[in-house]
This record gives structure tokens, sequence and C-alpha cells, in this order.
């Protein structure tokens, strides 16, 4: 089975451009407010997700004196880090559908082939 890393790079720049619209307006390494909308919610929660590998390594960054040169790389570090998780993500799932897809034409071929050995 060949790996569509194509496709999930493709499929990762809008993602990845509605995290970055959403990092913008929403302070997410805050965390949410309570007050936050259901619509909000949905949306930040997943970007949250794909870039938790970026903040567990911010948090890891700060841990260090005089890293606060690094500051201006931390954006591009952040957009770097979640839009490989985001093409990992797609990769794994577009390769989770393919999969599933043919076995699902395997076993009714099966089913087929059982048929027609019956009648």
């Amino acid at each position: 089975m060949k790996i569509p890393i194509k496709a999930a790079c493709l499929t990762a720049l809008p993602v990845e451009a509605v995290n970055l619209w959403l990092a913008r307006h929403y302070p997410l390494y805050m965390g949410l407010p309570p007050y936050t909308s259901l619509t909000v919610k949905l949306a930040c929660y997943p970007s949250i997700f794909l870039h938790y590998p970026a903040f567990l390594f911010f948090d890891w960054i700060d841990k260090f004196p005089d890293t606060h040169i690094l500051d201006m790389f931390a954006v591009l570090a952040f957009i770097a880090i979640g839009y490989l998780d985001t093409v990992l993500f797609f990769v794994v799932g577009i390769s989770g559908f393919k999969l599933l897809q043919r076995l699902i034409r395997r076993s009714s071929r099966k089913a087929e082939q059982h048929s027609a050995e019956i009648t």
C-alpha cells in the first residue's frame, strides 16, 4: 500500500491556516475560558491536540536559563511542529481508511465466492 504523503501535506495546509487564525485570536497555550462558545471549543481543541508536542517542547525550553533569544523562533517552531503533526495525523487517517476499504472489498469478494459455491 502506498503512503499518501502528498495528499496529507496538501490537506494539512488549510487545517494549519485555521490553526494559525485560532492561535492569533485565542490564547490556546493558556486554555480556553469557561464562557467560550461551543463552536470555538470544537475548533480549538483539535488545534490544541495537534500542537501538543510543540507545547511540550516550549515547556522544556523554558526550563533552561537565557532562552529568551529563542522567542523569535518559537512561532516558526510552533508552526513546523504543528504542521508535521497534522501531516502525520492525516497520513494515519488516510492509510487507515484505505486499509478499511481494502478489507471491506476483500470480505465482499469472499462472500460472493462463497455464495457462488453454494448455488
